[in-house]
């Protein structure tokens, strides 16, 4: 059963965010654009904003340690080097001197495990890092370092990838949801996002629309008909949005509805209501741990890789 939202008004308060870079990534010059651009906003939409670069440095322990200690630091000192010269031009609001975290280690897991611990120590509101989007085997790149954070990460996670257009203010959010157990939470998280930043808020619904063909499989012949409960669904669904509207309505958001039936995969359908509905961003927060990946399985994965804006 969806938890009822709660209704209190939180205050807004200073915005932390880190920012995850790859000073080594010369070819992403795109990118790396798009990423400086949701900052910006970020920084101007937001009082007292505050953005830390940072540049998880993989050093693998076995390769260096038969060279020295001196080596090792050397390394460290060109990876700080490299990284105030990629942030020397960022023209960032609220932007804070670059840091350099070292991991001892090359697995990518080892460095998104050192990107969040330094981000819950710091008390970090959003980190924002890149994506490139790829399918297939180029989704390794996703698969290594970006779709680990997203389901590892509790602070929250702002994804730019390749097709992400940034407008000039984050005025209107979309927000996907299922009605399920973690609903309720997810809701409270976006409405904050939507109150920060003074945004209108869309909550979209996909529909299943073969609900009685699915159910039809599991039963033997003879065949016994069931009857359509499409819209009974759809009015329980249509229900629990009016008091979510109503919820935010009273947290000084406003906030509308789009519930559709689903022609396509659920991530396809999120993309297709982000482009409808013109969102400058996607709330669609993901669990963490073994369902987090089940569920970036699923759909996800596709609404980061093709979103038209930048995925929260």
């Amino acid at each position: 059963m969806t938890e009822r939202p709660n209704e209190t008004v939180s205050p807004i308060r200073a915005l932390h965010v880190v920012w995850a870079v790859d000073p080594t990534e010369k070819n992403d010059g795109a990118l790396q654009r798009r990423a400086r651009q949701v900052l910006r906003r970020l920084a101007s939409d937001s009082p007292e904003c505050s953005v830390q670069p940072i540049y998880v440095f993989r050093l693998s322990t076995a390769i260096t340690l038969d060279l020295g200690r001196g080596y090792r630091e050397d390394l460290t000192e060109a990876a700080s080097s490299e990284l105030r010269a990629f942030v020397d031009h960022a023209q960032i609001p609220g932007l804070l001197p670059p840091k350099v975290l070292v991991c001892p280690s090359s697995a990518y897991s080892r460095a998104v495990e050192t990107l969040t611990d330094y981000a819950e120590k710091t008390g970090a509101d959003l980190i924002v890092a890149q994506t490139h989007g790829r399918s297939g085997l180029g989704r390794l790149v996703l698969g290594s370092f970006a779709e680990t954070l997203i389901v590892s990460s509790s602070v929250p996670v702002v994804l730019v990838n390749p097709r992400a257009r940034v407008e000039d203010h984050l005025d209107r959010i979309l927000f996907p949801t299922d009605f399920g157990p973690d609903s309720a939470d997810q809701f409270r998280d976006a409405l904050a996002l939507a109150r920060r930043f003074g945004a209108r808020l869309t909550l979209f619904h996909s529909l299943e629309a073969d609900l009685e063909r699915i159910a039809l499989y599991a039963i033997p012949w003879p065949l016994t008909v069931l009857p359509d409960r499409r819209e009974e669904i759809r009015a329980h669904v249509e229900k629990h949005a009016r008091h979510w509207v109503d919820v935010a309505r009273k947290s000084g958001v406003e906030m509308d509805t789009l519930i559709r039936e689903r022609k396509r995969n659920a991530g396809e359908e999120i993309v297709r209501a982000a482009r409808s509905t013109n969102s400058r961003l996607i709330a669609i927060r993901t669990n963490t741990g073994a369902v987090g990946a089940a569920l970036l399985g699923s759909h996800t994965r596709t609404v980061v890789r093709k979103a038209p804006c930048p995925v929260w």
